[in-house]
């Protein structure tokens, strides 16, 4: 599962993970001391293992992580409603795709860890939102308040300004990094899944969130599993107020939205 910060991996990955066929867990490529996770994994490897000089070594390497997280992931999850699991699946972010890659990989080939997994025919599942700016936005409250996930309902006690030139910035680099992943993507099958979309079948409809047309039902279907799954809703919007009453400097961001690129994207803040 590949997409930019803010595009919806953890509320997908938990959907997914309702599906007693699927297991997916949270973005190994960060220093999380969980012991799935790539940094654990290497730092138990001998420094010679590490030496990857070319291609071969590069997919021995991968190829070796992922027999390694999938037997944890298998441990992990010993519970009756997953022994049927058919697959396993990570979140990666489009700007991680070059954390792993062999001494000299070329800077404008396409990423070493898309390259492995198009050349192992790992299905692709890349999440979107629309709207580059809130997914901007959202990033830098998240990074103001440290906290990037709602679980517990927690609302704003203050507003807080935002950056306009670093929020312009990182909308600009999202479109960057898509295209450059689309463009890497072009003739191989991705499954594409629209952050709006996934919220409004999460809001509306419960348990059988393959109701609504959506990417769900095509993920299903081309695993070859049942369309079944659902949202327990413990994980809420994390930007959950109007954003003129979290935001400081309201007016000065929308009016530089609406001078940019991004300006009919003004409208929605």
């Amino acid at each position: 599962m590949i997409g930019a910060q803010r595009t919806g991996t953890t509320l997908l990955r938990e959907i997914l993970n309702s599906n007693g066929k699927l297991m997916m867990v949270a973005e190994v490529l960060l220093p999380y001391p969980d012991r799935f996770h790539w940094e654990h994994f290497v730092g138990a490897l001998p420094a010679k293992a590490l030496n990857v000089e070319d291609e071969q070594a590069g997919f021995a390497l991968l190829d070796s992580y992922f027999a390694y997280l999938h037997s944890e992931m298998t441990e992990r999850w010993n519970e009756p409603h997953k022994t049927g699991a058919i697959a396993f699946g990570i979140d990666v972010k489009l700007d991680q795709l070059r954390f792993i890659e062999p001494a000299g990989w070329p800077s404008d080939a396409v990423p070493f860890m898309l390259h492995y997994a198009m050349v192992r025919n790992v299905m692709l599942i890349n999440t979107v939102r629309r709207n580059v700016i809130q997914c901007a936005v959202s990033s830098l409250l998240a990074e103001k308040r440290n906290y990037w996930h709602n679980y517990e309902a927690r609302d704003f006690d203050r507003a807080y300004e935002i950056d306009v030139h670093e929020c312009l910035a990182r909308a600009r680099a999202i479109v960057e990094y898509q295209h450059a992943f689309e463009e890497s993507t072009r003739d191989y099958p991705v499954q594409r899944c629209d952050y709006e979309d996934l919220a409004e079948a999460a809001a509306r409809c419960g348990d059988d969130l393959c109701k609504l047309p959506g990417p769900l039902s095509g993920i299903a279907d081309a695993f070859g599993i049942p369309r079944r799954f659902f949202f327990h809703g413990r994980l809420r919007r994390a930007v959950n107020k109007p954003y003129q009453d979290i935001i400081s400097n309201y007016a000065d961001l929308v009016g530089a939205i609406s001078l940019s690129e991004f300006a009919d994207l003004a409208r929605a803040m």
